[in-house]
């Protein structure tokens, strides 16, 4: 068979992508061609799966430093050359698999193809079967008025395409995107857990495991982490993760960290881009590495809110602490806490030296908070992809 699959956003959209094809590919050689965009490519590159690049990425500033109208604006800058991309494919395939703010859907309509919805994203859980208070329900509804004040000339221009291979007129791509007959939530941890959702209206997978990608260097491979990693018995270790769009790390941003774990008998793991390397000998930086291969050494660990870390670090029963700065992060930051696995500051900008001090050694001797973690890891799914294939393949047979 041959299967598309559509994926759009930081690494936490595209690494589940290639997951997914690496296990089709597995069962019966599957042919599979992965259609993403030019900030993931460097994850693309180092897979034997055929890619597309369909889609441009135009913001450059650090995600804390991006309004949620700058990422409309990205999605309305780049939906005509995905449009246009996408109805250039010639190839007719057998399935195709969506993910994030992806037109793979308009591919399977125009071919009457099946289309599977891959959820990644508490967001991306479409209105109708989404449990929400009456403030989010607002938001969403300012969110969406927004996105097609924004983008009425690119849904014209899309209904135009639409109307001579007579498919219907859309008037949302939110709505459009994102309400599916078929749809997958590939991250359950959290959502298993809460009752967020119409279960019955969708399927929950469980969690995807993506250790057998192995698209990041290993400790053994990255000079001297493993000599800095000697006192792993002796002291905490802490892995600190800046998120795949936020790898630089200013001198203020720096001090402040220093200031903060000087205080904490502790060494710690930087994943970033830093220029300038400090001496500081409590802390280690790297650009890569393997994370289930790390994990089981710390004792905490501290990022944005990204589910793939969050996932990752519940299922080695890690304590996290989450420091959120925009889209889904502040949702996940809240939940993690909830699950008493983890606690996290309201918001990036509000970061200071003392409070990330107290948090993280409130964090590393609390004993509830390490049972939780221990009881949380213990009840992970991690057979995601192989039960999306099952069900995926199960339907086929149906029709």
């Amino acid at each position: 068979m041959l299967c598309y699959i559509f994926c759009n956003g930081s690494r936490g959209d595209c690494e589940p992508g290639i997951c997914l094809a690496n296990k089709l590919i597995k069962n019966n050689n599957n042919k599979v061609i992965i259609f993403g965009n030019s900030y993931n490519e460097y994850l693309l590159k180092k897979t034997d799966i055929p890619y597309k690049i369909i889609i441009k990425n135009y913001i450059k500033k650090q995600p804390e430093k991006v309004t949620i109208f700058q990422y409309y604006c990205e999605f309305k800058n780049s939906i005509i050359q995905q449009i246009d991309e996408i109805n250039k494919i010639q190839e007719i395939p057998d399935i195709i698999f969506g993910m994030g703010h992806q037109l793979g859907k308009f591919l399977a309509e125009k071919f009457n193809k099946p289309y599977y919805h891959i959820i990644l994203q508490y967001s991306q859980v479409n209105q109708s079967i989404r449990k929400k208070n009456l403030i989010c329900y607002y938001l969403e509804m300012f969110n969406k008025i927004l996105m097609i004040l924004i983008s009425i000339y690119e849904l014209i221009y899309f209904n135009k395409i639409r109307n001579k291979y007579k498919l219907n007129y859309i008037s949302d791509f939110n709505d459009y995107i994102y309400n599916n007959d078929k749809q997958i939530i590939a991250n359950s941890l959290i959502l298993n857990n809460y009752n967020y959702i119409h279960h019955d209206k969708i399927f929950i997978s469980g969690n995807w495991n993506l250790s057998e990608n192995n698209l990041d260097s290993s400790i053994d491979a990255i000079d001297g982490l493993y000599d800095f990693l000697v006192d792993s018995n002796k002291i905490p270790y802490i892995y600190l993760n800046l998120g795949s769009w936020s790898q630089n790390i200013n001198s203020e941003l720096y001090k402040l960290y220093e200031s903060a774990f000087k205080r904490i008998n502790c060494k710690v793991i930087i994943n970033c881009n830093i220029k300038i390397k400090s001496k500081n000998k409590q802390f280690f930086h790297c650009s890569s590495i393997n994370q289930h291969e790390l994990f089981p050494k710390m004792k905490t660990v501290i990022h944005c809110g990204g589910l793939g870390v969050a996932f990752k670090a519940a299922y080695y029963a890690i304590p996290q602490i989450i420091i959120p700065k925009n889209m889904d992060e502040p949702f996940w930051a809240k939940k993690i806490k909830e699950l008493g696995i983890g606690d996290s500051i309201d918001h990036f900008n509000n970061l200071t030296s003392d409070n990330l001090f107290n948090m993280v050694n409130n964090v590393l001797k609390n004993e509830f908070i390490h049972n939780n973690a221990s009881i949380v890891s213990k009840s992970i799914d991690i057979n995601g992809v192989e039960n999306t294939i099952n069900k995926v393949f199960k339907y086929q047979k149906q029709y």
